[in-house]
């Protein structure tokens, strides 16, 4: 059973059921785990908080800003468990 979860393009884990990816380590194994390339750690207020796959280009990034938000051609990356769970 695969360990992390992509939310669906432009959506937020919290909207499954999800918490998202908030560890730089977790986030880079989601990211081979998925095929993906991780390409940086950012900090920026409109693309998704944490952990999250930029769609066209198929590469994970980490985002370190304290909110960020849904965007249209990200995918966050979630893992089980909803709020406060580990």
């Amino acid at each position: 059973m695969a360990r992390y979860h992509k939310a669906a393009r432009g959506k937020l884990c919290s909207k499954n059921g999800f918490s998202v990816v908030d560890d730089l380590t977790a986030c880079k194994e989601a990211a081979e785990e998925f095929g993906n390339q991780f390409q940086e750690t950012q900090n920026y207020p409109d693309w998704p908080k944490g952990c999250y796959e930029a769609v066209e280009a198929n590469l994970v990034f980490f985002n370190q800003h304290k909110s960020g938000s849904a965007k249209s051609n990200a995918a966050q990356i979630c893992k089980a468990g909803g709020k406060g769970m580990r």
